[in-house]
């Protein structure tokens, strides 16, 4: 089970597979992951639901963006929370486990950020999105793209 964002806009038309017709956000589902996790109760959720997001890295070595029934974004992801969260559980639960499974694709996407996302001499952070031949997501390499990347893409300073 997972805890995907709850909108009339959030399902995928003609999924490819009609299990997983929701979009999952990796931003949301991070944080969702994490609040869940503040109840021992829920602690099997909180996880299922880390690992499904962060499982559907990229073939580039990031969380996407979103995540959906066969697809996914390959522009752009959001900024890499994910190893925070992963932190924050294995503090309150010492699941040594939970670690092992997501240790390599945390880092592959953090590393994927700093190559992908730092510019110029400063090191500071210019989000983004990729142009990606056969890539058909009409915000790929666009500002709303990049507002996307930010997490922040329902902020009113993009209005």
């Amino acid at each position: 089970p997972i805890l995907p964002v709850s909108r009339s806009w959030n399902f995928v038309k003609q999924a490819k597979n009609t299990d997983w017709a929701y979009v999952i956000f990796d931003w949301d589902n991070f944080f969702a992951s994490y609040m869940t996790s503040l109840d021992p109760a829920a602690k099997g959720i909180a996880y299922s639901n880390l690992i499904q997001v962060v499982r559907s890295r990229t073939a580039r070595g990031f969380v996407p963006n979103y995540s959906a029934g066969g697809s996914k974004s390959v522009d752009r992801s959001e900024p890499p929370i994910g190893a925070k969260v992963l932190y924050e559980m294995y503090t309150k639960y010492k699941d040594t486990w939970l670690v092992e499974l997501l240790f390599d694709d945390l880092l592959a996407w953090n590393d994927w950020f700093l190559s992908s996302r730092t510019f110029g001499p400063l090191g500071l952070i210019s989000l983004g999105s990729d142009t990606i031949d056969g890539y058909t997501d009409s915000s790929a390499g666009s500002m709303q793209g990049g507002r996307f990347e930010s997490g922040l893409d329902n902020s009113p300073m993009y209005d």
